[in-house]
């Protein structure tokens, strides 16, 4: 199997929310060592896998087959509800499926995905002849630009979920600068820009610009001035026992020169040992599909990672930081 180079993901970073005060609890947690805060222990709900067939997932009749429909994914044009979902993958033998919480966890969770063997590609639809992984599918996220790389892939799902629930307008990610780029505000007319020393950015007028091209085009202006350090520094710290679909691995830029990585929970498992398991995507350098990936040995099984298999899967970025999107 192939193993990750030491490229780069996310040279400028952070995205915060409007309100995001939300701290999670630190138990012994390998990949935080931040201090602790207020234990907070959240409800789970699971789906139940069929016993007379462990590896095909199905939902609990308490819950509707998807909670978020087709729909609910702004960038899928086509023929949607014949795709797969996240959800749809098999879950490992002795496992029951984890549901997300409402909202942008369980929207995650629900993504749809191209039909196997649909291979990675770059922002010009061309196929990425070697991923940095093994891939074990690829969603229907597009790569809006060169700039939208590991980090941004996250950015750019929180941003996608809130359109989908028409909520974009409350969109507000903070740059590495500690500047904020607010859509509400690009959508009738402001546009960012560094200031001459390159320490902050500036604000502009220009015409207004609320089509989906505006929307894309804030996005991309915040890719370039948002990534892995600021998601670290300003996204709240989750205990690792918590962590659930729509969650970030994420591994801040090192001093010296290395660079950072961010990557997605995109699903979650577990045992009536309490022992968990996870789907994990991400996107790369250069510019590539939002991947989910495959592990190596040692570091899971049938297509789930432990979270010390996922740590030893992308050590070369360094250590790494669990952390919540939060309104």
């Amino acid at each position: 199997m192939k193993r990750m180079t030491g490229l780069a993901c996310g040279l400028l970073a952070s995205v915060t929310v409007l309100g995001s005060s939300l701290l999670f609890a630190q138990e012994d947690n390998p990949f935080d060592t931040q201090d602790e805060a207020e234990d907070t222990h959240e409800p789970e709900q699971l789906f139940l896998a069929d016993a007379s067939s462990p590896s095909t997932a199905k939902p609990s009749t308490e819950l509707p087959s998807y909670r978020h429909p087709i729909s609910h994914y702004p960038f899928v044009k086509n023929n949607g509800d014949l795709l797969a979902r996240v959800r749809d993958l098999p879950l490992p033998k002795g496992y029951e499926r984890v549901a997300g919480l409402p909202g942008f966890s369980s929207w995650v969770q629900e993504l749809p995905l191209f039909p196997k063997g649909t291979p990675v590609t770059n922002p010009y639809g061309s196929e990425v002849l070697s991923p940095p992984a093994e891939v074990l599918a690829v969603t229907t996220v597009p790569v809006l630009s060169n700039a939208c790389q590991c980090a941004d892939m996250a950015i750019l799902l929180w941003a996608y979920y809130h359109q989908s629930i028409g909520q974009e307008k409350t969109l507000r990610f903070k740059s590495v600068s500690g500047d904020w780029m607010d859509y509400s505000a690009y959508r009738t007319g402001t546009r960012y820009h560094p200031t001459e020393d390159g320490r902050h950015l500036k604000s502009y007028s220009t015409r207004d610009s609320r089509s989906d091209a505006g929307f894309q085009g804030f996005l991309k202006t915040v890719f370039l001035y948002a990534g892995s350090a600021s998601l670290s520094r300003d996204l709240p710290r989750l205990d690792p026992r918590f962590v659930q679909a729509g969650d970030l691995f994420v591994q801040p830029p090192a001093r010296g020169g290395q660079t950072g990585h961010v990557s997605v929970v995109v699903d979650t498992a577990r045992n009536a040992q309490g022992q968990r398991l996870y789907r994990m995507a991400y996107g790369y350098i250069p510019a590539m599909s939002l991947f989910l990936v495959s592990p190596e040995a040692g570091q899971g099984h049938d297509g789930w990672f432990t979270q010390e298999g996922f740590a030893e899967h992308v050590r070369a970025f360094g250590p790494g930081v669990w952390r919540r999107f939060s309104k």
